[in-house]
């Protein structure tokens, strides 16, 4: 989703005039000129200072929720503030869909974030982020009304972001990964093979690309490992069991004892170790105990 925002000029213009969407088009830019910079300087001072942060962030979004069709269709076509808004008001809807679960919330997020796509250029560095996000809106809805065209279509902008990702750009394995998890719902639907070695194959290129003191690294270790697990059950491959186990065991040990994920990856690892344990060739011996 499109990042925090943290800061925002004075914002006094009235509310349903022109003015209202020249001024939020200033304050954009003003935004896009200096988020990267202003976001990294310094540390918030006092909690005052916060506050009036946060209330002029909310006081935007408020209105680009409240005015967003009339600020919209006056900002040209060929503005690229025009993406910007379109990608920022899906975000907006994504979490009132997630605040309040109104299925409509959700149909306008797609549909917005469908049109910045749509307006994105090839060149524009933006639009792998795009096509990224729009590929969660899609699967966000497929869960909620099950529609095996959402899922398809949400594989097809993952594979997209993917592919025109740079090799070395940070955000890849974030991609891939999300890319091989899409893959996996839709093995898990359909039960075709392809679709579970596919998501093996891009959990494991995002493994493969996350630094070693990453904190996600553990997430992606855990997943590729729970995916390795499934094939070990439907062909009974003893390699992609071991394999399996190997993967919970690193997110495991990378896992800090605090976390609160810990849990969860302590018992996937135990699961793993017993389905080797009952193992055709081992269940005499652990009959014998």
């Amino acid at each position: 989703m499109w990042p925090a925002i943290s800061y925002y000029p004075e914002f006094t213009v009235p509310f349903g005039t022109q003015t209202t969407a020249m001024a939020i088009m200033r304050l954009w830019n003003s935004f896009l000129r200096n988020f990267h910079i202003r976001k990294r300087q310094q540390h918030i001072r006092n909690r005052e200072e916060t506050t009036s942060r946060d209330d002029q962030e909310d006081r935007l979004d408020g209105i680009l929720l409240d005015r967003f069709d009339d600020i919209i269709s006056r900002v040209p076509g060929d503005n690229p503030i025009r993406g910007q808004l379109l990608s920022h008001y899906a975000g907006l809807k994504i979490q009132e869909f997630q605040r309040y679960g109104r299925v409509g919330d959700l149909e306008e997020a797609v549909c917005r974030q469908s049109q910045a796509v749509e307006g994105t250029a090839e060149s524009d560095p933006d639009l792998a982020g795009r096509l990224n996000n729009l590929g969660i809106m899609l699967q966000g809805r497929f869960e909620r009304t099950g529609r095996m065209e959402d899922l398809k279509e949400s594989i097809r902008r993952a594979q997209q972001a993917v592919d025109i990702t740079p090799q070395d750009h940070p955000d890849l394995a974030a991609m891939l990964n999300n890319l091989g998890n899409k893959l996996e719902i839709r093995f898990e639907r359909t039960g075709r093979m392809e679709d579970l070695k596919e998501s093996i194959r891009r959990a494991q290129q995002a493994v493969d690309i996350t630094p070693q003191d990453h904190p996600d690294l553990a997430g992606r270790l855990n997943n590729l490992g729970v995916m390795l697990q499934r094939r070990f059950e439907r062909t009974g491959r003893m390699e992609d069991l071991e394999k399996s186990i190997h993967q919970a065991q690193q997110a495991v040990n990378i896992t800090p004892q605090d976390h609160p994920d810990l849990a969860a990856m302590l018992n996937n690892l135990g699961n793993k170790l017993q389905s080797r344990l009952l193992r055709p060739d081992r269940r005499f011996l652990w009959y014998r105990g």
